[in-house]
C-alpha cells in the first residue's frame, strides 16, 4: 500500500516535473513570440516613402530575412517604385523596371488576395523570382491601402530557414502597417499637392502671369482695404501709368519683344517705388501704383521717379528700344472718396498726361471730369450726325503755282450741329478718330465730294480733269475695309480713280504700319493716288519716303509761313523740293498766304500751292466763282465766300 502511494507519488512528481518543463518551453516560445512582434511593430514606427529604405532595414532585421522589397503600383499599369533592403545595403523608392518573374508575381499576388510561400504546393512564380537572387524560402502577400484594395505588394525571402506560421502573422502585420502609413503618406502628400495649387491658382487669380505684379483684381482689394486704414490727416495715391505708342514696338517688332519690354517695363517700375507702395499691372501696357502717402506730394514725387526711371533705352531682341510713360495720379482721404472713383480720376488723369505731349504726368482735377462729359456728348452726337446728314463738305483751292489756274480741290468735314455753329475738323475729327467714327465719317465725306466734284467735272469747261483730295484719319487708314469702300463710292459715282488723291499722315502711317502698308498697297491697285500730308512734322519722313507707295507730297504749314523771313526755312523747303524731284513726286505747298510767299516757294521748284491767298474753304455754292475763273489769284478775293 506505501509502495503503491509511493510509486502514484512518484509518477506524480513526475509528471509534474514535465508538465512545468513543458510549460517553461512553451513560455519561454510565446516570450520570443512576444518580444519579436515588439520588435516588429518598434521597426514600423517610424514608417513613411521617405525614409522607407531605413524602415526596411530594421524589418528585415527583425525578421532575420535577407531581402524585403516593397513594390508600390502594378504591374497591369507599368508604372511600378520599388524600395528594398538586402544584407549589401538598402534603396529608397524609385521607378524601375523589373524582371518579367516580378510582374508575374504581382499578378499572381493580386489574385490570390492572400500569402503565397515557396516550398512543397507553394508559388512556382515565386520561386522563379527569388531563386535567382539565391533565396532558398521566401513568401509575397499583398500591401492594401483604406479601401482594402492592393496598392503594391512585399516580398520577404531567407537564404536559410523556411518560412513558419509566426513568419505568416509577422508579415500580414507588416503588410498591415506598412499599406496603412503609406496611405496616409500618400494622402498627406495630395493634401499638400492640393494646398500647393490652391496658393498657386489663387496667385494666378490676382498676379499678372508675364510680369508677376499684382493684377487689377489684386490692386483693387490693396486700394479698398488701404482707404479703409487710412487715418483722417492721411492719404493714399493712385496712379496710373501708360506707355506712349508701345504699339509701334508691337508693330515693328513682334507681340514676343512686347512681351520682353513689358516685363523689364515692370521691373523698372518695381525698382522706382518705395518699399510700403504696390505697383501692379493692370493689362496690355498699362500699370498701376498704390503709393501711402506720407505728405501731399508724395503722388507727384512717386510719379516723377516712374517718368525717369523709363527715360533710358531698353535692350529688346538685340537693340535699343526707347519708350515714355503718360502718368496719371489721384489722390483718395479716408471716408471721402471710394474705389471707383479714384481709379476712374487716375485712369482721366493719365489721358490728361498723354494729351499734354506724353512722357509727364498730371494730377486730377474737376476740370477734367468735365471735359470728359463734354466729349462724352460730343461722341453721342457725332454718333448721329452721318445718319442726320449733319457732315458737311467744304472745299479749297489747290492751284498750278506758274499758271494759278485750278487743278485741284481738297474737301474737308464741317459739322453742322444743330444749335452750335458750324464745328471745324478741329473741334471734332480728333474726337470721332479716337471714338472709332472716322471711318463711317470719312465715307460719308468721301461720297459727298466724289458726287459733287463729279456734277462739276461734267458742267463746268476746262474742269474735266478736276482733281480731288481727300483727308484720312489714322483709323480709317487702319480699318481693313478701306480700299473695298472707296471701291465701292468710286464706282457709285462714275469717279475716275486716277484723278482722287488720298492724304494720309505720318502719325496715322505708324498707328499700324503694317495695315496702313496693305491699305495704301490696295488703293494703289485701284489707280488712287496718295499723298503725304504735313511732310516734315514727322520722326521719321524720309523712311516712309522709302517704305511706302506715295505719289505727292504737301509740304507743311509752318515751314511756309516764314519762308520769306527766314533763310532757314527757305533751305529746309528747297530740300525737300530737291528731295521729291529726285522720287519724281509733285510738291504741294500749303498754308500760302501772301504773294511772296508763292513767289517763294515757286522759285524753289515746288509746282503746286494751298492757302487762303487762292482761296479759303467754302461750301459747294461758293466754289462757282474758282471754277469758271482763268486764274487764281487776283481774279478773286482772298476772303471766304458764303456758300
Amino acid at each position: 500500500m506505501i509502495l503503491g502511494v509511493a510509486i502514484v507519488q512518484a509518477v506524480g512528481l513526475t509528471l509534474v516535473a514535465l508538465a512545468a518543463i513543458g510549460i517553461a518551453v512553451v513560455a519561454r516560445s510565446l516570450g520570443r513570440g512576444v518580444k519579436g512582434e515588439a520588435t516588429l511593430r518598434a521597426a514600423l514606427l517610424p514608417v513613411a516613402t521617405d525614409g522607407l529604405d531605413k524602415t526596411l532595414d530594421s524589418v528585415r532585421r527583425a525578421l532575420q530575412a535577407d531581402l524585403i522589397l516593397v513594390v508600390l503600383g502594378s504591374a497591369e499599369t507599368g508604372r511600378m517604385r520599388v524600395a528594398e533592403s538586402t544584407t549589401q545595403g538598402s534603396s529608397e523608392l524609385r521607378q524601375v523596371t523589373l524582371p518579367a518573374a516580378y510582374s508575374r508575381l504581382d499578378t499572381e499576388v493580386r489574385r490570390a488576395g492572400g500569402i503565397l510561400m515557396t516550398g512543397r504546393g507553394g508559388s512556382p512564380t515565386l520561386d522563379a523570382a527569388l531563386v535567382p537572387r539565391g533565396l532558398a524560402n521566401g513568401a509575397a502577400l499583398p500591401i492594401r491601402g483604406e479601401a482594402g484594395e492592393p496598392i503594391g505588394m512585399l516580398v520577404v525571402g531567407r537564404s536559410r530557414g523556411r518560412m513558419g506560421r509566426d513568419d505568416r502573422h509577422r508579415l500580414s502585420l507588416v503588410a498591415e502597417r506598412l499599406g496603412a502609413q503609406l496611405e496616409s503618406d500618400r494622402l498627406e502628400r495630395s493634401v499638400r499637392d492640393l494646398t500647393t495649387m490652391r496658393n498657386e491658382l489663387r496667385h494666378r487669380a490676382d498676379h499678372d502671369a508675364l510680369t508677376g505684379l499684382p493684377n487689377r483684381t489684386l490692386l483693387t482689394h490693396k486700394v479698398t482695404q488701404a482707404l479703409a486704414e487710412v487715418e483722417e490727416q492721411t492719404t493714399i495715391a493712385v496712379l496710373f501709368l501708360d506707355l506712349d505708342d508701345f504699339k509701334v514696338v508691337n508693330d515693328v517688332l513682334g507681340h514676343q519683344a512686347g512681351d520682353e519690354l513689358l516685363v523689364s517695363v515692370a521691373r523698372r517700375v518695381s525698382a522706382a517705388i518705395r518699399p510700403v507702395d504696390i505697383a501692379a499691372r493692370l493689362g496690355g501696357d498699362e500699370f498701376a501704383v498704390l503709393v501711402r502717402c506720407v505728405d501731399a506730394n508724395d503722388g507727384e514725387r512717386v510719379a516723377k521717379r516712374l517718368v525717369d526711371a523709363l527715360e533710358g533705352p531698353f535692350g529688346v531682341a538685340g537693340r535699343d528700344v526707347s519708350v515714355r510713360a503718360s502718368v496719371g495720379i489721384a489722390y483718395g482721404l479716408a471716408g471721402r472718396i471710394d474705389i471707383e472713383e479714384i481709379l476712374r480720376n487716375a485712369d482721366l488723369a493719365m489721358y490728361e498726361a498723354k494729351r499734354a505731349g506724353k512722357g509727364c504726368y498730371a494730377r486730377f482735377d474737376r476740370r477734367m471730369l468735365e471735359r470728359v462729359r463734354t466729349r462724352h456728348e460730343l461722341v453721342v452726337a457725332l454718333e448721329k450726325a452721318v445718319e442726320r446728314n449733319e457732315i458737311q463738305v467744304h472745299y479749297q483751292p489747290i492751284v498750278g503755282l506758274d499758271s494759278r489756274q485750278l487743278i485741284a480741290v481738297e474737301a474737308l468735314a464741317r459739322w453742322h450741329r444743330p444749335g452750335h455753329t458750324l464745328t471745324q475738323p478741329e473741334g471734332f475729327i480728333g474726337v470721332a478718330d479716337e471714338a472709332g467714327l472716322m471711318p463711317s465719317i470719312g465715307r460719308s465725306v468721301l461720297a459727298i465730294a466724289c458726287r459733287q466734284v463729279r456734277d462739276w467735272q461734267r458742267i463746268y469747261p476746262g474742269c474735266a480733269r478736276l482733281e480731288l483730295t481727300v483727308n484720312l484719319a489714322p483709323t480709317e487708314l487702319a480699318d481693313p475695309a478701306l480700299s473695298h469702300d472707296v471701291a465701292a463710292v468710286l464706282e457709285d459715282n462714275g469717279f475716275d480713280p486716277s484723278l482722287l488723291v488720298l492724304e494720309i499722315t505720318e502719325s496715322g502711317v505708324m498707328r499700324n504700319p503694317e495695315q496702313a502698308r496693305r491699305s495704301m498697297l490696295e488703293l494703289r491697285e485701284l489707280g488712287v493716288r496718295l499723298a503725304l500730308d504735313d511732310f516734315g512734322t514727322g520722326h521719321s519722313s524720309l523712311a516712309h519716303l522709302r517704305e511706302f507707295p506715295l505719289d505727292l507730297l504737301k509740304i507743311a504749314r509752318p515751314f511756309i509761313e516764314q519762308i520769306v523771313e527766314r533763310e532757314r526755312d527757305a533751305v529746309f523747303v528747297e530740300t525737300i523740293v530737291r528731295l521729291a524731284a529726285s522720287l519724281e513726286l509733285p510738291v504741294v505747298a500749303e498754308g500760302i498766304e501772301s504773294e511772296s510767299q508763292a513767289d517763294a516757294v515757286a522759285a524753289l521748284g515746288c509746282e503746286l500751292g494751298q492757302g487762303y491767298l487762292f482761296g479759303r474753304p467754302v461750301g459747294a455754292l461758293g466754289m462757282t466763282r474758282y471754277l469758271v475763273a482763268d486764274t487764281l489769284p487776283p481774279g478773286l478775293p482772298s476772303v471766304a465766300v458764303a456758300s
